[in-house]
């Protein structure tokens, strides 16, 4: 296949750091993939969109995606508005919300099909000490009768050192397999030390760990643990 991408932007930056206004941005970014020689569409896209800064401590970014998928042998026409929201009010705090909505393509084995779709996620940074943080992450899909996707995410990092510090990930995901009658739920682990002993060099040692059941939504029958 052949995929070509465009992206058009004008910004405009304060020009001092006392200014309301720091940073403007209006874009369009379109992208095209066909077949190799051309003979076929097999998807497009493009998304307007734009956002603003205000005293480095408030953000809002807001646009439209416009997608086409080919699936086999259909062109399938979706669209995304979303609204993105971030406020810092001091270094110690941030706070995120991210909102989409639009209509979903599900990608079934006999052809795809398409349902209103939801969005939904909130991040929470915060910062009790400068060698300590802390994140907290939901998520929330779902296209409409077909699934619905669940996620909870703690992030702690440690740097006790200049050149050394811990991260831990913590996710419990809980979908609606609505499609498959299914409720998988899983519960993941991720630690990560690094050491980085100069600007060129950083060390890596992690592990990951999961434990899954799945149930059947109906008749809550258990189906498999792992």
């Amino acid at each position: 296949s052949i995929f070509t991408k465009a992206r058009i932007e004008y910004q405009l930056h304060g020009k001092t750091d006392k200014d309301f206004l720091r940073y403007l941005e209006i874009a369009s970014t379109q992208n095209i993939k066909t077949a190799y020689d051309f003979s076929n569409i097999n998807s497009h896209y493009w998304e307007v969109m734009c956002g603003a800064m205000f005293n480095n401590s408030f953000d809002f970014w807001t646009g439209i995606e416009l997608t086409m998928e080919n699936y086999i042998g259909e062109d399938h026409y979706m669209y995304y508005p979303w609204l993105n929201l971030n406020y810092e009010p001091f270094k110690q705090l941030k706070m995120s919300f991210l909102i989409v909505d639009g209509e979903n393509l599900y990608f079934g084995y006999d052809g795809g099909e398409k349902a209103d779709y939801y969005k939904y996620e909130t991040t929470l940074n915060i910062r009790p000490a400068n060698f300590f943080d802390l994140e907290f992450k939901h998520r929330y899909h779902e296209t409409e009768g077909k699934y619905i996707a669940r996620t909870y995410e703690t992030e702690a990092k440690f740097q006790f050192h200049k050149n050394f510090w811990f991260r831990a990930i913590l996710q419990i995901t809980n979908h609606d397999m609505i499609v498959y009658g299914e409720n998988p739920r899983r519960i993941s682990l991720y630690p990560l030390f690094t050491y980085k002993p100069s600007s060129k060099t950083a060390i890596y040692i992690g592990a990951s760990g999961n434990e899954e059941q799945t149930e059947q939504i109906s008749s809550r029958d258990f189906l498999k643990d792992y």
